[in-house]
């Protein structure tokens, strides 16, 4: 899957950034490599978004709210979904620094841009997995059913 699909609104397009070098240089061919790896890397980010949102959820619907004694508040919903887009960032700019390389001028930028939008990706998932679990297609939960269809 090309880079661009997901996150070309956010990161730009790779000749974009691979002109901003010069033709025939060295620079270029790294930016260039740089981008290839990125593209290779797409899917990783995808099931990165996907996981981390997943992996809250559960453990915000599952083990945390069937605490014995465990009482439902809105702000714990809200404090694990900014835990999971806070998590998503740090997860997808640690694949993006180990799946791409070179590291040249401007790539912080691009690995930076990719995990902005995986956070708001991962929002978006953590909404859809709560309307999930509150409709109970995971197992039947004690948490207030805020999103109940």
């Amino acid at each position: 899957m090309k880079l661009h699909y997901l996150y070309g609104w956010l990161v730009g397009k790779k000749a974009a950034f691979v002109n901003t070098f010069p033709e025939d240089s060295p620079l270029r061919q790294q930016a260039d490599a740089f981008w290839r790896h990125l593209d290779g890397g797409t899917w990783y980010f995808i099931i990165a978004f996907v996981v981390v949102a997943l992996l809250f959820a559960w453990f915000y619907y599952k083990p945390f709210n069937e605490t014995p004694g465990r009482h439902y508040r809105p702000r714990y919903w809200w404090i694990f979904g900014l835990v999971t887009v806070i998590a998503s960032f740090a997860t997808t700019l640690g694949l993006a620094w180990m799946i791409a390389s070179p590291k040249i001028r401007g790539s912080l930028s691009i690995e930076i841009g990719i995990a902005i939008a995986n956070m708001l990706y991962s929002a978006v998932m953590y909404v859809i997995f709560s309307v999930l679990f509150c409709n109970n297609v995971f197992g039947s939960t004690n948490a207030y059913k805020t999103f109940k269809l």
